[in-house]
């Protein structure tokens, strides 16, 4: 994560709150230098980070993370600097809330690559399984279904977290298309079994399996 040391430094600089443009003029200058240097440190921070960035000693989403909590650090800090009222600190907190919006979707976005990641993984690991032969073909179909409705699920979940409710709907749509399925997959391969039985041990005909079937 972004330093908080420096940002936290550059606040205790900012001191309390100046008025803004309703201050005096040596309020105002005063403001002005202070506001300077803070956003003079800050773009010390940003740049530290973009060379970070540059050595790969931070991953490109580490880098977005640090550079957005910097910017809300930074927004914080220049918030202290004005009275309550005054149309900086109502420009600062409009800024504000488009930064949090910002971090929100850099969240959620993180969140949606690591469960893709997870899901991958164990379709990978069922897969190897299938290979070495612990599964057959039908536990390593059903196998991925479960792993696809587990992260299914997991996506939803987070949708709705973020208030998308929208996505949430078509992911459950989703759900229940791949439940029913499923379940016509398991009726499917039940009268499989059945049929092969009734061959086996009974010698009926396809023709008198199907007659069964529909009566069932």
């Amino acid at each position: 994560a972004a330093s908080t040391a420096t940002a936290s430094g550059h606040a205790a600089a900012g001191g309390g709150a100046a008025g803004g443009t309703n201050g005096s003029p040596a309020q105002d200058n005063a403001t002005e230098k202070r506001l300077a240097e803070l956003r003079a440190g800050f773009a010390a921070e940003r740049a530290a980070q973009k060379q970070a960035l540059a050595d790969r000693l931070l991953s490109q989403e580490e880098y977005n993370t640090n550079v957005l909590e910097l910017q809300l650090q930074q927004l914080d800090a220049e918030a202290a600097l004005y009275a309550e009222g005054s149309q900086e600190l109502a420009n600062i907190e409009e800024k504000r809330a488009d930064v949090l919006l910002r971090i929100a979707q850099e969240q959620r976005d993180f969140s949606l690559r690591d469960i893709d990641r997870k899901e991958q993984e164990a379709l990978e690991a069922a897969k190897q399984r299938y290979i070495q032969g612990a599964n057959d073909t039908r536990q390593y179909e059903a196998e991925k279904t479960d792993i696809k409705l587990a992260h299914l699920r997991k996506r939803m979940a987070l949708e709705e977290e973020y208030g998308r409710k929208e996505e949430a709907a078509k992911i459950a749509a989703q759900i229940k298309t791949t439940e029913e399925e499923r379940q016509l997959e398991e009726a499917n391969d039940f009268w499989r079994k059945v049929a092969d039985f009734r061959k086996t041990y009974l010698k009926q005909t396809d023709e008198e399996i199907l007659a069964d079937k529909r009566a069932f």
